[in-house]
């Protein structure tokens, strides 16, 4: 009889550590939401885990380790209890390589300035452009007149005017540059 109760005892405390320790793995467990994961279709289902050993990718009921050097720095230096604020403004990526380890990298969601925003970059700096060649020309002619009279700043003009068409394409290409890669910076919502 009283071996039967050991047994049972046994069982019971068996029973108990393994919940607790279930439920302690678990507590330290983040679960990161479907719409936070980008994947390619032919990953099929993926979800994402982070614990203290940090990430893991559950692929069609497999789970998997992914290894510390394939993670983002963004994402290994972000602490877990700041992760759902990053998911907020962000999502990760997760790419599978041939050797069947997978990477993730960190992506900020954000609205990029379009047309508009190049538009009135290209505008401003076509404007920037072309004040500053009118004070460098007239500047330019007014120290050939006070260097050699009107001798030195019809000179002067000529050799402005020689430049000018050079310099011209020269605002219009730096403008059109920048105003292309303005409308591509992207803006947080």
């Amino acid at each position: 009889m009283k071996k039967s109760s050991i047994n049972r005892r046994s069982r019971v405390v068996l029973c108990i550590g393994l919940l607790l320790s279930v439920t302690a793995s678990r507590a330290g467990q983040l679960s990161i939401k479907d719409s936070s994961i980008f994947s390619p279709k032919e990953l099929g289902i993926v979800s994402l885990t982070r614990d203290s050993e940090g990430f893991h990718v559950i692929q069609n009921g497999v789970k998997r380790s992914v290894k510390n050097h394939w993670v983002d720095k963004t994402l290994r230096s972000i602490p877990s209890d700041k992760m759902e604020k990053f998911l907020q403004h962000g999502y990760i990526s997760v790419n599978k390589m041939s050797d069947g380890d997978f990477t993730l990298n960190a992506k900020v969601r954000g609205n990029g300035g379009f047309l508009l925003t190049g538009v009135i970059v290209h505008q401003s700096c076509r404007a920037v452009g072309y004040v500053s060649l009118g004070f460098t020309s007239a500047s330019t002619v007014a120290t050939g007149f006070a260097v050699g009279g009107i001798p030195g700043a019809v000179s002067a003009y000529i050799g402005v005017s020689a430049a000018l068409p050079g310099a011209f394409a020269t605002v219009e290409s730096v403008s059109l540059t920048i105003g292309t890669a303005a409308s591509f910076i992207p803006f947080l919502p």
